[in-house]
């Protein structure tokens, strides 16, 4: 397949926009459900909404809060599998550091349950889930253990099934740019790696960032800024469709963060 061209077509979400901050997209595969995070009605605590749709061309519905993965704490970072069946999230726990847990449902219309804190990717400081490939076996994940609640880095991890436990987190060299990396998104090969780089200087903000292997067996190359969804502000999340020509995203404003769309 030929190489894909830049994005283009840059625009918010407005159905899924408030006046609040609205940011960490994820949807399934089949582009009908998408999952985000926003502190909405009070700007205070960040709880999760879900939108659907009836096909990919359609505009999303009204958000929702989805109420079984919502407490009194922060909850974000929701990241939502291929076939809508598992999702994770990150949570402060006792208003410390964010930890990664997970919830199932047997089918689309069900409710999610089974919360269940993963405990072989926490740690003592912030942690996110990023996304595992197609077969479950390999994931990725954004996490401050590296510089003891400093700086982030990438991560990955692997299982021998998807019952076993995730093997112990550990950093990509290739990814570490000495500066702040988080919230990675993987394709569902495990040929792409995207995530945000807070970059030096405040008035800059975070940008995007990708690597791209050529098998699973390679290593991460370096990687390099996504050029045409980066802004003076800061751009973060990104979430590909699986055939990498649809992306969602967080982009700054002046109210916090909306959500944005982009086509190739």
């Amino acid at each position: 397949m030929a190489p894909l061209g830049p994005f283009t077509n840059i625009t918010p979400v407005e159905e899924l926009n408030s006046a609040y901050d609205d940011d960490d997209p994820s949807f399934t595969d089949d582009l009908l459900e998408v999952y985000f995070n926003s502190d909405r009605p009070d700007g205070i605590d960040e709880n999760i909404f879900r939108a659907t749709r009836n096909s990919p061309n359609d505009p999303w519905g009204a958000p929702e809060p989805v109420a079984e993965l919502n407490s009194i704490s922060s909850d974000s970072n929701c990241e939502v599998s291929a076939d809508g069946l598992t999702l994770w999230l990150s949570r402060e726990v006792g208003g410390a550091a964010r930890e990664i847990l997970r919830f199932e449902r047997p089918n689309r219309q069900a409710s999610w349950s089974g919360q269940t804190l993963v405990a072989e990717l926490n740690s003592p400081y912030d942690e996110v889930f990023g996304r595992t490939t197609l077969d479950g076996l390999y994931m990725v994940m954004g996490s401050h253990r590296t510089t003891m609640g400093g700086t982030g880095d990438v991560f990955s991890a692997h299982r021998t099934s998807t019952n076993a436990a995730w093997s112990t987190p550990e950093v990509i060299p290739s990814l570490a740019l000495a500066r702040n990396e988080s919230e990675p998104w993987m394709s569902n090969d495990g040929l792409e790696v995207w995530f945000k780089v807070i970059q030096s200087g405040v008035t800059q903000g975070d940008d995007i960032y990708r690597s791209v292997r050529a098998s699973t067996d390679d290593e991460w190359p370096a990687p390099t800024p996504v050029a045409e969804l980066n802004s003076a502000g800061s751009d973060t999340d990104a979430f590909l469709s699986p055939d990498l020509r649809f992306v969602l995203f967080a982009r700054s404003t002046s109210s916090g963060r909306d959500i944005y769309q982009a086509t190739r």
